[in-house]
């Protein structure tokens, strides 16, 4: 499942598409694993925990493709950009870049879009038939303290 495109990453960066690279796919790949990788252990582990089975603890499985993909298209554009393709048209200059600022930017909004998505409930389609209903939505509890 494609959670973000080139068209995505246009509509946040209007620019993404004018420095001589037309396709930034690959690197909307690897910010779309982080982004799952971040769900996982921010969410999908202390919401469904691990189990004891017989004195050995057994990990939920996770599915990233009962996730919905509309959910996480903000996350990801901001993950690609703050990560992989500003730092790639940075020249990392003392004095710093549009780009360097840009990426700033863009990955302070990541971190913002990622905690707002998680807190305003994760939708996880449980039970793998298409659609995500209100029972599964995943709030995460904030006054709860996790150890």
């Amino acid at each position: 499942m494609i959670y973000a495109t080139n068209s995505d990453l246009t509509k946040f960066y209007a620019q993404a598409l004018e420095f001589g690279v037309s396709d930034w796919t690959d690197e909307i790949a690897l910010a779309q694993a982080d982004v799952i990788l971040a769900i996982k252990t921010k969410w999908f582990f202390i919401e469904f925990g691990s189990l004891r089975t017989r004195g050995m603890v057994v990990q939920p499985i996770f599915n990233e493709d009962l996730l919905t993909s509309e959910q996480w298209t903000t996350s990801v554009v901001y993950r690609a950009l703050s990560a992989y393709i500003l730092p790639k048209l940075s020249n990392f200059r003392p004095e710093g870049d549009a780009f360097q600022v840009a990426a700033a930017f863009f990955k302070e909004r990541y971190v913002e879009e990622l905690d707002l998505q998680i807190a305003g409930g994760v939708q996880y389609d449980l039970n793998a038939d298409g659609s995500v209903s209100a029972a599964e939505e995943f709030p995460t509890l904030t006054n709860r303290l996790y150890r």
